[in-house]
């Protein structure tokens, strides 16, 4: 059996019956409902928490909207057309057949429609080589060999590059 101490009554209880005097005012009923904070105690609290929630919302909304504001279409880099660079649509060779990818900002980034972020840890390893460059990259399944087939900077959609 279990010990409860019944601060009304000053005395421990066990179980459902009590040996204080103050039994049948209601003070040692066993209660289904755990004790909460009273209805004050909880609206103290909740609206400092609302307020600050809202408020960092609020700035990260106004840090995004200022990224945003800021970005500009930035032409593709001089130099050699088929050398992997940002903003490239690369097609490459693999085991399983031709893959395409086009190397993006990490925001863009969206890897079931072919777009991956220029950190990611395939378009480190494509960034920099030429058409036909072979690379090994290491993927979640084991060690790949890629092969460079096209690299394309033109404004189709993904659907480029060769």
């Amino acid at each position: 059996m279990r010990r409860r101490w019944c601060r009304r009554a000053r005395r421990f209880r066990t179980g459902s019956r009590t040996t204080s005097p103050l039994a049948g005012s209601g003070c040692c009923v066993r209660s289904s409902r755990r004790s909460r904070p009273s209805a004050g105690a909880r609206s103290a609290s909740w609206p400092a928490r609302s307020w600050r929630r809202r408020a960092a919302l609020a700035q990260r909304r106004g840090e995004l909207e200022a990224r945003i504001a800021s970005a500009e279409l930035v032409p593709p880099p001089p130099g050699a057309p088929d050398v992997v660079r940002f903003g490239a649509r690369v097609r490459l060779e693999s085991p399983d057949g031709v893959r395409r990818f086009q190397v993006v900002g990490v925001d863009e980034a969206d890897p079931a429609q072919g777009r991956i972020a220029f950190v990611a840890p395939l378009a480190r390893a494509l960034l920099g080589r030429a058409v036909g460059d072979t690379i090994r990259f290491r993927a979640p399944r084991g060690e790949e060999e890629l092969e460079i087939l096209a690299v394309d900077y033109g404004a189709e959609p993904n659907g480029g590059c060769g």
